[in-house]
């Protein structure tokens, strides 16, 4: 017999947003609060009178012709019409859901270390935002289309959206230029309405950001050094920046462990084995969210090892799961343990995978695959924390209050003796996530499990 204890945690080190999520620090409140009410106000003004014109637009085209970039008449049109609605259309959901704001903001927001795309959202110096609005634009087409020392310009490192990805998304052959209009008027709408919300929103903004963004890999680092302490043999990690990774992969934070990660990728899954009670890795394979990696404890047993992270909907988690189960029979393994931010949820009217569904995908693969915690069992409490604000890339999720859901397991088949959640970072428990301590929006979920011949 083996114990192991196994940690799920999606640690959201990609999130440079200061102004994206409700973080209980009062400061936030009035900038945010009046900064939301003129983003919902029937009467907001047009964006093109007051944050980005038609000139800025032009220009944007023409830059991206230059790159030879699909534009046609109709996609510039489109762009135009949208110049002429209220501030408020950057929240449609629409755009939420074609991703026409929210993956290009991931892949521009940091191009290099230290290299931010000059945005309120992005943790931009303060020079790189001028209250100037043509002072700004100048700053953020250098950033866009200029060579700025980033190894690959931020223009090609954006994706086209395709429908069979995200099925709200028809204008394939235009998408980037779609993209990079989309941001462009985001950034300059979420410029206009944070200035006017707080004259003192510099000093806000750079509280925030010593707050809650700057040094964050160190704090995701500390508190993994917690769970280390108490006992945690296997670590499974979404959403882990590259810096983080490579961090982690160094063995200051975490001596002891193997540490396997994807080459490539900006939000990166990361499996972390205790060497102690995995001398050795045997197996790896990664394919788009899913890394696993097949290994041998000391006394014999080969487990099935890994971390997922479900895509926004969670309408992926079915088919990542029934992945899972296949590679584990595949690969000859004992037992299987994956941790995973599956996406779901217990909440009435949220767009995503219902908890029971995938309870019962589970439960006709055979009665020994489990969840942990177990979904009949919701008193060890939330794990995952929905408080994103209106001053965010994906505006059509804004929560109007913050809620608490359950997202976050581990996915096994062995015997589970014990499981709890963790949040909070050594505060009592908190109120909403994250917190200075706590760096993250997610719990960590902790399952010892037990493994028998």
């Amino acid at each position: 017999m083996a114990r192991v204890t196994v940690t799920q945690w999606n640690v959201g080190c990609v999130n440079l947003n200061p102004f994206g999520v409700r973080v209980g620090w009062p400061g936030l409140d009035g900038l945010l609060e009046r900064a939301t009410e003129a983003l919902r106000s029937p009467a907001a003004p047009r964006i093109g009178d007051v944050a980005f014109s038609s000139d800025m637009l032009a220009e944007l085209t023409d830059h991206c012709r230059s790159l030879e970039l699909p534009v046609t008449d109709k996609a510039v049109a489109d762009m135009e019409a949208a110049l002429q609605e209220p501030l408020g259309w950057v929240l449609s959901r629409e755009l939420t859901d074609k991703r026409l704001i929210s993956l290009p903001d991931r892949h521009t927001s940091q191009v290099a270390p230290g290299l931010y795309r000059p945005a309120m959202t992005t943790p931009a110096t303060a020079d790189q935002l001028p209250t100037n609005r043509w002072a700004w634009w100048k700053h953020w087409l250098e950033f866009m289309f200029e060579d700025r020392g980033a190894a690959v310009p931020a223009p090609a490192q954006l994706v086209p959206v395709t429908p069979e990805k995200y099925g709200a998304m028809r204008e394939r052959a235009t998408s980037q230029y779609r993209q990079l209009a989309c941001l462009a008027i985001f950034d300059a709408v979420m410029r206009f309405v944070i200035m006017r919300a707080d004259p003192e929103w510099s000093a806000v903004r750079l509280e925030l950001l010593n707050r809650f963004v700057h040094g964050l890999d160190d704090r995701i680092a500390e508190q993994l050094k917690r769970l280390d302490a108490g006992g945690t043999d296997v670590f499974c990690l979404e959403e882990v920046s590259p810096q983080l990774a490579r961090q982690l992969g160094t063995e200051v934070a975490l001596p002891g462990f193997h540490v396997v990660f994807p080459a490539a990728g900006k939000q990166l899954p990361v499996v972390a084995l205790r060497k102690a009670v995995f001398p050795a890795i045997e197996h790896l394979r990664h394919d788009v969210r899913l890394l696993t990696i097949k290994a041998t404890t000391q006394e014999g047993f080969r487990v099935l090892l890994g971390a997922f992270h479900a895509d926004s909907s969670g309408k992926d988690t079915v088919a990542t799961i029934e992945e899972v189960i296949g590679r584990h029979e595949e690969c000859g393994a004992d037992f299987c343990a994956i941790g995973a931010d599956c996406n779901t949820t217990v909440l009435p009217g949220v767009r995503k995978l219902k908890l029971d569904r995938l309870v019962n995908l589970l439960q006709e693969e055979g009665k020994e695959w489990r969840l942990a915690p177990p979904a009949d069992d919701l008193s060890r409490g939330w794990t995952a924390c929905d408080s994103k604000t209106v001053l965010q890339p994906q505006g059509g999720k804004a929560a109007k209050a913050v809620r608490f859901d359950q997202r976050d397991f581990v996915i096994t088949n062995a015997k589970m003796v014990e499981c709890h959640v963790v949040r909070g970072g050594g505060d009592d428990d908190p109120e909403v996530l994250p917190t200075t301590k706590w760096p993250s929006d997610h719990a960590a979920v902790t399952a010892v499990l037990s493994f028998r011949s």
